[in-house]
């Protein structure tokens, strides 16, 4: 199944929708995109964001010629903020991580603190989108974005000019008898990004290398490997991107070669995996593997030796299903912290002082919200909560003593299945990315501040 010169260029540095606590990628500008937060209040009016994009209907089999791309406009900007109730159907968790961003030489001076100056647009696309990923895919320092149609078989890369605009490099449908789920970006083992997708029927994990010079001509099939959540990053100290992933019934890790290849996976455990993050949670340097069983009341925590292997730890028990995880500085110390969101609720497990997680939750918030980001929106030094019920996206700000504000939301036009953050426009406040189930569009919270 060649899969040839597909051009969605090179990237230099590596934005993984907030890239995990291993080695957490910075462009230069005002934010750091691995810290991202949520919002207060949402400032009504400003312009409709110009984006561009390929015309409806226009795939590509690949080799993809890339000699013309196609522009589109964002669609009905609206600035209006409201509340719905909650959606705890997501059990997905990807690759997104939180690390406090420090602004400098922002445009109109710092961000205020709790206030989150958004206007929604939709952002039309060739395709309807089921996942995606964020990073500088070209190099030029802007964010872009890829995404995928899970029914279609097919992808689209949006170039970003770094002032909240997107060019589309027009839908490539993939060469595959299964349907792509799972969409990531990473740099296995230079300054190169490469592509990382699950396909079902069959199961397989493609791994495409890019070749510095915008194509990515070279695939990899690792099959059977069925994923259900996949998080990247360095695991064994080595430099190079290493994959975990959970699925059909164990936690598995692929440790990555010099030479961009994978071996063969070591398997933890029983997991009928739903979500997994990557991420020092043990504060002694060594990357941490956490999953959650599909539809169990238990988080499972993996201490990382440091060199690649990995020993199960006393579970959380959570009290409900757990549906998504991130980790972050969600209080005024020093200690990584563990936010859960359940069928329920959404649960703050704070770090101690020895590098353990408490036992029991220090912040619990009512409703079942899925899938959380966390991020310092509005650049205080505390990360904030960013969640999706239905068609709205939610900002709750933290207040530094383990309490956090009532939501702010902001309302897409269709239901959000996957979030993704970073600063598009490059005025330190971070921007907001959605898919929308049923719609050939995403969801973009753009700030505006000026």
């Amino acid at each position: 199944m060649p899969w040839s010169s597909f051009r969605v260029s090179c990237p230099t540095r590596l934005l993984l929708a907030m890239i995990a606590l291993a080695g957490v990628g910075q462009l230069s500008g005002c934010f750091n995109p691995s810290g991202a937060g949520d919002g207060g209040t949402e400032t009504d009016g400003g312009t409709a964001m110009q984006s561009t994009g390929g015309p409806a209907g226009d795939t590509t089999q690949s080799p993809l010629d890339t000699s013309g791309a196609a522009t589109s406009a964002a669609a009905e900007t609206t600035p209006n903020a409201t509340s719905s109730s909650g959606d705890p159907d997501d059990t997905s968790a990807g690759p997104s991580d939180s690390s406090t961003g420090e602004p400098s030489n922002c445009p109109g001076g710092d961000p205020t603190p709790a206030m989150a100056p958004y206007v929604v647009s939709d952002l039309v696309a060739g395709q309807e989108s089921s996942d995606l990923d964020v990073g500088d895919i070209n190099g030029d320092d802007h964010l872009d974005f890829i995404h995928l149609a899970r029914v279609a078989g097919s992808i689209e890369v949006f170039f970003g000019d770094g002032a909240g605009g997107f060019l589309s490099d027009g839908v490539t449908v993939l060469n595959s008898n299964g349907f792509p789920d799972t969409i990531r970006l990473g740099a296995i083992a230079d300054e190169t990004l490469d592509l990382f997708v699950h396909m079902e029927g069959p199961v397989e994990l493609w791994v495409i290398r890019g070749d510095g010079a915008g194509n990515f001509p070279i695939q990899q099939v690792y099959e059977p490997t069925y994923v259900r959540a996949i998080d990247l990053a360095d695991l064994n100290g080595d430099a190079v991107l290493d994959l975990a992933y959970v699925g059909a019934s164990n936690l598995e890790v692929r440790l990555g070669n010099p030479t961009e290849t994978y071996q063969s996976p070591t398997l933890y455990g029983q997991n009928f995996g739903s979500a997994v993050r990557i991420a020092d949670i043990t504060g002694d340097g060594s990357v941490d593997i956490l999953t959650a069983d599909y539809g169990s009341t238990e988080l499972q925590i993996y201490a990382g030796a440091g060199n690649g292997t990995f020993i199960a730890q006393p579970t959380v028990v959570t009290g409900s299903p757990v549906s998504g995880i991130d980790v972050g500085h969600l209080n005024a110390d020093d200690n990584i912290d563990l936010v859960l969101t359940t069928a329920d609720d959404l649960r703050v497990f704070y770090g101690e002082d020895d590098g353990t997680i408490s036992s029991t939750p220090g912040t619990v918030l009512p409703d079942g919200l899925s899938r959380v980001r966390v991020a310092d929106i509005d650049a205080d030094g505390v990360e904030d909560l960013i969640t999706r019920a239905g068609a709205n996206v939610e900002i709750r700000f933290s207040t530094g003593n383990e309490s956090f504000s009532d939501p702010v939301s902001f309302a897409c036009s269709s239901s959000i299945l996957s979030l993704e953050v970073g600063d598009f426009n490059e005025d330190c406040v971070p921007d907001l990315l959605g898919t929308q189930g049923g719609a050939q569009s995403l969801c973009l919270l753009l700030s505006d501040r000026e």
